[in-house]
């Protein structure tokens, strides 16, 4: 058990910096790993003693969130997520991992590749793919992610071969654009209660649709964690949503530590710093500093980013074919090969054709063929 320490919140620490250091007036949950950048484990370690010290007060009404932000270019911030994943799935059965995607991803992929003329078919699919592994498996088929590709492959592969119940609850956005898709009911529901975007003032206020989302992703989490009677839910989710972003103006009271708070669960924040991103003590707004003395604050790890070939190219930024699973290996040798990072990705195909089957029992439930108590 991690040794409580006697903290404050000493405001002449908080100045702006590339990272954290010293933990003094900010958290007793802090630690450099600079030493050895690729060991994951000492934040590993801290991070499951935290979760333990709250974990025996979670139920599926109140859960305990842990809000796993990351930097989505950083492979190591998520081969951290996944071996969190991969130690709280050995200890508990009412674990909830949620994904920062599109709630209705599944329904999207169905009428792109199998039948474009069904409509309404994510009250089906809910039915159907109730703990989400059906979902996950169409992700694992189809989804091209450009940062990190090897590292978020792995950590959802975990998600997949240990069943663990998975909510994509993420507000719905159109591709490519990744703007608010209004045509989805419970986006529009949640739209409602920001008069600006109702009014197609999007841009009142820098990340409007940032909060949008904040908002969307809580209560979607919520309601699959009672569904799913899950205590603990492990919110993966990109570190700006954690807190909001002093730089980039998302405020502290539309971030995910608060939405969650706002819907009724316990939460703590794990925020990883990076000297790549300059992200520290400079982008958590001055609203969030209260609750920092109860979040676990990781600095040091590596900071080494990867893409796919294409995202690369376009974007002018270093490729190196195979360098992000040499980067994967090493990283996990230098954690001792823990058990938590010996699975992976094994490519698309035999989940693309496991996505079919589940398309194909989704639309003859959906049409009533095998239930037509389900008929829409």
């Amino acid at each position: 058990m991690l040794k409580k320490l006697k903290t404050w919140l000493n405001l002449k620490v908080m100045q702006p910096s590339h990272v954290f250091r010293g933990g003094h007036g900010l958290s007793p949950y802090h630690i450099d790993c600079s030493a050895n950048s690729m060991d994951l484990r000492p934040a590993a370690d801290m991070i499951m003693d935290r979760i333990n010290d709250l974990a025996h007060k979670a139920t599926p009404q109140k859960p305990l969130v842990v809000l796993m932000g990351e930097q989505h270019d950083v492979a190591a911030q998520i081969m951290l997520e996944q071996i969190i994943v991969s130690r709280m799935q050995a200890q508990r059965s009412d674990l909830m991992f949620a994904y920062e995607s599109s709630h209705n991803y599944m329904e999207n992929l169905i009428q792109e590749n199998v039948d474009s003329l069904q409509d309404n078919l994510i009250e089906t699919i809910k039915f159907y793919d109730r703990g989400g592994q059906k979902t996950l498996n169409g992700y694992l088929g189809f989804y091209k992610r450009a940062a990190a590709p090897v590292a978020a492959n792995n950590l959802l592969a975990l998600c997949h071969e240990k069943n663990i119940t998975t909510s994509f609850n993420d507000a719905a956005q159109t591709a490519p654009t990744g703007v608010l898709d209004l045509s989805d009911p419970e986006t529009a529901s949640v739209v409602k209660g920001f008069d600006f975007l109702s009014r197609g003032l999007a841009d009142m206020f820098p990340g409007a649709e940032v909060a949008v989302r904040n908002v969307f992703m809580a209560k979607r989490a919520m309601k699959d964690a009672s569904r799913n009677q899950a205590s603990i839910i492990l919110q993966s989710t990109g570190l700006a949503h954690v807190f909001g972003n002093a730089r980039d103006g998302f405020l502290y009271k539309e971030s995910l530590c608060a939405t969650y708070k706002a819907a009724g669960a316990r939460v703590l924040p794990l925020f990883v710093t990076s000297e790549v991103f300059n992200t520290g003590v400079n982008t958590i707004p001055k609203g969030a500093y209260k609750d920092l003395v109860q979040s676990v604050i990781v600095d040091g790890l590596a900071d080494n980013t990867f893409y796919t070939k294409k995202y690369a190219s376009r974007h002018r930024l270093p490729y190196a074919e195979g360098a992000e699973e040499a980067f994967f290996d090493r990283v996990r040798a230098a954690s001792g090969n823990d058990s938590g990072l010996h699975v992976k990705y094994k490519g698309s195909q035999a989940h693309q054709e496991g996505f079919f089957q589940h398309a194909d029992d989704i639309l003859q439930i959906h049409t009533g063929i095998m239930n037509p108590a389900l008929k829409r």
